[in-house]
C-alpha cells in the first residue's frame, strides 16, 4: 500500500548530516544540542532552503525556499537530522465532521 505521505526527501542530506555530526562529538567530546541526531520530519508547511513548500497547492510546485523557517534553523542549530517533509491538507485545513 503506498501512502503519499513524503513530499520531500533529504535522505542525502540527512546521512551527510549525521557523519558531519558523528565527527563533530567525536572531535568535541559532546553533542551539538539538544537533538543531537535525531531525525525530524516536517511538515510541508515549513520552508527549508532549497526544497519545495506547496502547502497542498500544486500551483507553489517547482519553487524551491530561499532560506529555511525560523524553526528549522533553530531545530538545525540543536543538532536535529532533517529527513523529510510530510503532507498537510491544502492550506492547512481540514474539515471536521
Amino acid at each position: 500500500m503506498q501512502t503519499n505521505c513524503l513530499t520531500e526527501v533529504f535522505f542525502s542530506d540527512a546521512l551527510k548530516r549525521a557523519k558531519d555530526l558523528d565527527a563533530c562529538f567525536h572531535k568535541e567530546g559532546r553533542p551539538v544540542g539538544r537533538l543531537h541526531g535525531i531525525p525530524i520530519s516536517l511538515k510541508d508547511q515549513f520552508n527549508v532552503q532549497g526544497y519545495d513548500t506547496t502547502l497542498g497547492y500544486v500551483g507553489r510546485a517547482y519553487s524551491p525556499a530561499g532560506q529555511d523557517a525560523s524553526l528549522v534553523q533553530i531545530l538545525v542549530q540543536q543538532g536535529a537530522v532533517l529527513i523529510a517533509k510530510t503532507n498537510v491538507p491544502q492550506s492547512i485545513m481540514v474539515r471536521i465532521i
